[in-house]
């Protein structure tokens, strides 16, 4: 699944390979704006982070499955252990499964249906991964969203400053083009089911 509906002005941020130090800047700056994004975390990056964890859940945004380890065309461990610990730190179940790298075959895309997870991808890319600069970032979010678009950014996984700088532009721009926030289960029409930890 790389997109949601044409038909909705509405887009998915999501935030890749967290949780990580840069996450509640991440949170502050979706707190400040009023949006909602996803966060699909790596289980190796999530000790000593619950309390963040919880953050991004207890102010409404998502979290989804990205692994234990971030391997690419993951077994069932990797995919079970990362949700494992997902509910064990929040008390949620993830719905969502995003594969590392985008690589997804059926056998992957079987083995999260199994754990009750959808498989998610995304249709705009600014491959803020590989630090191409703030305004390289901003650009290509805003020049490629379209509606029902599911945006890849990484708030984890090394240097994250130039993504979260372009962040509050980010949004200003797409909501000054009448495109509203959601999160990807919002966005593809699925109720969230949410326990809030406690």
């Amino acid at each position: 699944m790389t997109n949601g509906s044409r038909g909705r002005k509405a887009v998915a941020l999501t935030f890749d390979d967290g949780p990580s130090e840069y996450t509640p800047g991440f949170l502050q700056v979706l707190r400040e704006k009023g949006v909602h994004g996803t966060f699909f975390e790596v289980g190796q990056e999530m000790g000593g982070r619950e309390s963040t964890m919880r953050q991004i859940l207890a102010e409404g945004n998502e979290i989804g499955d990205h692994t234990m380890n971030h391997v690419e065309l993951p077994g069932y461990a990797q995919i079970a252990g990362a949700a494992h610990l997902i509910e064990q730190i929040t008390h949620f179940k993830p719905c969502l499964f995003r594969p590392p790298g985008g690589a997804a075959d059926s056998s992957v895309i079987a083995t999260a249906g199994s754990l009750g997870m959808r498989t998610i991808t995304w249709d705009v890319d600014p491959r803020d991964w590989s630090t191409p600069g703030t305004s390289a970032i901003y650009n290509t979010i805003v020049d490629n969203a379209q509606p029902g678009s599911i945006i890849l950014m990484h708030d984890g996984g090394g240097p994250r400053g130039e993504t979260l700088a372009a962040l509050p532009a980010i949004i200003d721009t797409l909501r000054s083009r009448g495109y509203g926030f959601e999160t990807v289960s919002e966005l593809l029409g699925y109720r969230l089911i949410y326990k809030p930890y406690g």
